[in-house]
């Protein structure tokens, strides 16, 4: 789980699922998830690993 606070950014899942990322979005990134990221602006972020 990760809440950006700033930024902007482009993840795309390695199955084709693309999540756009810009300040207060918040997201879930599921155990094991591969794929890439293009950051656009500089991100900060708040995330927590369980």
């Amino acid at each position: 789980m990760c809440h950006f606070l700033e930024g902007s950014a482009t993840y795309v899942h390695e199955n084709g699922e693309v999540i756009e990322i810009e300040a207060d979005t918040a997201a879930f990134f599921p155990k094991d998830w591969k794929g890439t990221c293009k950051v656009h602006d500089t991100v900060r972020k708040i995330y927590m690993i369980r």
